[in-house]
């Protein structure tokens, strides 16, 4: 099982003292603390395709934390974002909090809210990593699928039943079962209540197969 200890804790905060205040806190507790003075330092050693809390300052020296926010998040990074704030940012934490950050806490950090927040945030980002792994999956396994495969595919999640599907597409039922088990073959699933639900866990739905 995984701990949010196991998962990283990224601090990006251009005050030195800021850093090292977050080091003396969660280190002793098993964090894995890794530290950047700016956002460009950040990008250059992290993976932003990894699990993660990422404890982020609004005001950075270069590129700023809201710029760093945006990338990441057209990356569709499954980093967890918490804003570092001083008292007259907190409008930009909160509309920052509106487009997905998790939480934004205001300097200096009061501890147990913290840590709440980041073993909340490193809990969300190994949901998330774990969705795009399952998603990168079954779109590997949907890309095995021939045409026909995915036009028998396409109407089966949509709830059409056998006889419908033969007349829709010109064959016959049983060559609409033949292709159902292939497909599942392909799918590794074993039943289709098991094919569905695996579809529809990683959002997957007819329209999607088009």
């Amino acid at each position: 099982m995984i701990t949010t200890q196991a998962t990283p804790v990224h601090v990006v905060d251009s005050s030195a003292s800021a850093r090292e205040s977050y080091c003396r806190l969660l280190q002793p507790l098993g964090y894995q603390v890794e530290t950047h003075a700016d956002a460009e330092s950040f990008l250059k050693h992290v993976d932003p395709r990894t699990a993660g809390c990422l404890i982020l300052d609004t005001a950075l020296r270069g590129m700023s934390g809201g710029a760093l926010y945006a990338h990441l998040h057209a990356l569709n990074s499954p980093l967890a974002v918490i804003f570092s704030v001083s008292h007259g940012d907190i409008d930009t934490a909160v509309s920052l909090i509106k487009r997905g950050a998790v939480n934004y806490g205001i300097k200096p950090a009061r501890e147990q809210p913290l840590l709440d927040s980041i073993n909340h945030a490193i809990r969300l980002s190994q949901a998330q990593l774990a969705k795009t792994h399952a998603r990168a999956l079954v779109a590997g396994r949907l890309s095995k699928l021939t045409l026909r495969e995915t036009q028998v595919l396409h109407q089966i999640v949509a709830g059409t039943h056998y006889a419908v599907i033969a007349a829709n597409l010109g064959i016959t039922k049983r060559t609409v079962e033949a292709h159902r088990r292939r497909i599942m073959d392909k799918l590794s699933a074993k039943t289709l209540p098991q094919l569905l639900q695996e579809l529809a866990q990683v959002g997957w739905s007819s329209n999607t197969l088009d």
